[in-house]
């Protein structure tokens, strides 16, 4: 690979994605196993349970397009280009000793308009929920097509919370994002 892609550095006038353009899109993601090994099974499926569980948190994740599934396989080394892009602000300049590429990772896509109206249900003290994914624009300062996941709690037809940072809800994501990805996900064939 030779020089990073232009079109994931954000420029000062780029503007979020739409929540349209998001839901005709696709998401990608990498992945690494602790101790090598594969998601993949020999028959293509995919068993999210061998992800690491520290690489859940917020699902970050890439819009395809604009990005595509070889940009998941670049590993930024500078760790200040991992922080949130503020529209309006001037883009970074990157250069090659600022990324590599990791072709060890494992890149999985999902349909986005699929798991944005997935309804998860889910029972916590005996108390049933609803769970909903919102894939939500959040570029970086390397990384404009850079999505995460907003997973909401419903009870009852009333909306509860965006599901935080607490061990409880911390569960209940990781399984929720390990049954859709396990519904949805593919292994991406283009990188």
């Amino acid at each position: 690979m030779s020089g990073y892609p232009d079109y994931l550095i954000p420029k000062q006038n780029s503007k979020k994605f739409t929540p349209e353009k998001i839901n005709r899109s696709k998401v990608g993601r990498w992945h690494d196993i602790k101790d090598g090994g594969s998601i993949f099974g020999g028959d293509g499926s995919i068993n999210a349970y061998l992800i690491d569980y520290h690489r859940f948190p917020r699902f970050s994740c890439n819009l395809i397009p604009p990005s595509n599934c070889k940009d998941l396989k670049i590993k930024l080394l500078n760790s200040d280009f991992k922080k949130p892009f503020t529209i309006g602000t001037s883009p970074p300049r990157i250069v090659e000793s600022d990324f590599e590429y990791d072709s060890d990772r494992e890149v999985i896509e999902m349909e986005c308009g699929k798991i944005q109206d997935e309804k998860l249900p889910y029972t916590i003290n005996n108390k049933e929920y609803v769970l909903t994914i919102e894939v939500v624009h959040s570029p970086l300062i390397a990384n404009y097509s850079h999505c995460e996941f907003k997973l909401t709690a419903s009870h009852i037809d009333k909306e509860v919370e965006q599901l935080s940072s607490s061990r409880k809800w911390q569960k209940v994501l990781i399984t929720a994002l390990r049954r859709m990805i396990e519904k949805y996900a593919k292994k991406c064939t283009d990188c």
